[in-house]
């Protein structure tokens, strides 16, 4: 007897084209399935994330994370990958409008989401991120630039170290230069076992130097604590970054209190990322912070339920 099935299709996030961005597995009518047989589709699809859509109510959507290893809290690339199924799908629709607000519900909370219609139809999804919180980390740096393939003088000198806490825990790593940046070879087992030593989720390494002149940084995520060495694009970690370099006078805000930005990533994989950055600033503090883009379709099928 063949096990029962349920549809499976693959984003391509954070990126308005296919092979760019960050690939996200959606697994549909996934509600009867208990977190051991999750955790083993999660396995088997060994993409950065794959999310589980318990149900959706309306505006209301209830859905689990996870990478081949972990739970993930929440996943800034699968949503955006997740609200453009649904819409694709039929289960949103825009009526008149070219804005709709949704609600994203994982086990530890609910997020509002914003979308906006693009010309063809397909959502830019905008996902409100916890604020995180900053501490200088004690850190041995010649320790990670060891781990991270470099010497310490390719960190640049006027930006600090910094831990930045929110649903993960970020290491951000300012480096002089672009070529510094992609020069970067990590040491994944050991970067492993120096997060887990030091409770970081991930290192997040930029630099303000980028190949689009509108582009605010380019960066690299580096994740192996929780499952994913390399990631080609993280809403989680540039939305922390954004705050960084706000709490550092790197970005400021317009008149109104406001940035907007976009931010690169994944072009050390061969996979070109656009993250987009729009953040509400009062009294030189982030109030807000909201990250998102674009996804697209890849693959489409079944996946059969483990017994």
């Amino acid at each position: 007897m063949l096990m029962p099935q349920l549809p499976l299709t693959s984003y391509d996030c954070f990126s308005d084209r296919a092979y760019g961005g960050s690939v996200a597995m959606m697994v549909s009518d996934a509600a009867g399935l208990d977190e051991a047989a999750m955790r083993t589709i999660a396995r088997e699809m060994a993409a950065p994330a794959t999310c589980f859509i318990q149900s959706i109510e309306g505006d209301a959507v209830h859905v689990r994370f996870f990478s081949a290893s972990a739970e993930l809290p929440m996943c800034g690339h699968g949503t955006v990958g997740l609200f453009t199924k649904l819409f694709e799908d039929g289960l949103l629709v825009w009526g008149e409008a070219n804005k709709r607000s949704a609600t994203l519900t994982t086990p530890i909370r609910s997020s509002p989401v914003d979308l906006f219609r693009s010309e063809d139809g397909r959502p830019r999804v905008m996902l409100d991120m916890r604020l995180p919180a900053f501490e200088l980390p004690a850190v041995d740096v010649d320790e990670l630039a060891g781990l991270l393939g470099v010497g310490a003088d390719a960190f640049d000198p006027a930006l600090p170290l910094e831990s930045a806490s929110a649903d993960f825990v970020h290491l951000v790593v300012a480096m002089c230069s672009q070529a510094d940046l992609h020069t970067l070879q990590p040491d994944f087992m050991g970067l492993s076992a120096f997060c887990r030593a030091h409770g970081f989720g991930t290192v997040i390494a930029f630099t303000s130097e980028t190949g689009d002149p509108e582009a605010a940084w380019r960066c690299r995520d580096f994740c192996p604590a929780v499952g994913v060495d390399e990631a080609p694009a993280v809403g989680t970690s540039n939305g922390a970054l954004a705050c960084y370099l706000v709490r550092h006078g790197v970005l400021a805000p317009d008149t109104n209190g406001c940035i907007n930005v976009f931010a690169e990533q994944g072009y050390s994989l061969g996979r070109p990322s656009r993250i987009d950055v729009a953040m509400s600033v009062a009294h030189g503090e982030v109030a807000a912070v909201r990250v998102g883009g674009m996804a697209t379709r890849v693959i489409s099928g079944f996946i059969r339920v483990p017994s």
